[in-house]
């Protein structure tokens, strides 16, 4: 019978961690479990139009007519996880090596992660099986950014008519506060 350990992943997907697998007597088994996916926005919050915005008469024009929201989404997210484990051994010794990588663009421009693993279990008996001797070993590191979501409270909330980008400067408008604009000095 073969014991999985299953971990909630993004969502409604689920990934087979081996954590509690041991290696088994017999040849060599190679064990490989993959995927991709891509992420898309369910439903959308309805916000005013650059002609809408001003038809309220909210606030000033600045000239443009941006989608905040739409432009903290990214639309080309992209994830993926590989896993590969190999196990075997004799009837006095058993192994199993296992190592996983992952990726993981998230929806909103501001969230990835990248993630690796390593984890390695040994048994030996010795003795006439009066000895067992055995070891476990794990390692992971996990790069991890993520997006301040009041970023999308603000998107929705945000004057249309600002420009993304600053048509004198050509820098990035990332900042807004009141009636400032600040910039950041990047090219977009």
């Amino acid at each position: 019978m073969r014991v999985r350990q299953r971990s909630m992943v993004a969502g409604a997907r689920w990934c087979d961690t081996g954590a509690n697998q041991a290696g088994k007597a017999g040849r060599v088994i190679l064990n490989y479990d993959g995927f991709v996916d891509h992420d898309v926005v369910a439903r959308r919050p309805e916000v005013l139009s650059s002609q809408e915005f001003l038809a309220k008469e909210r606030d000033q024009d600045f000239g443009a007519s941006t989608d905040w929201y739409n432009e903290l989404i990214r639309k080309g997210n992209f994830g993926q996880n590989h896993y590969l484990a190999a196990s075997g051994g004799n009837e006095n010794s058993q192994f199993r090596i296992s190592g996983n990588y992952r990726t993981k663009q998230g929806i909103d421009i501001a969230t990835d992660r990248r993630e690796y693993g390593l984890r390695a279990n040994f048994l030996q008996k010795a003795l006439d099986g009066l000895l067992e001797i055995g070891g476990n070993f794990s390692y992971r590191i996990a790069d991890e950014d993520y997006t301040n979501y009041a970023a999308f409270k603000q998107a929705v909330r945000l004057n249309p008519t600002i420009p993304v980008m600053d048509p004198i400067t050509l820098l990035c408008i990332t900042h807004w506060r009141g009636m400032i604009l600040t910039t950041r000095y990047r090219i977009c």
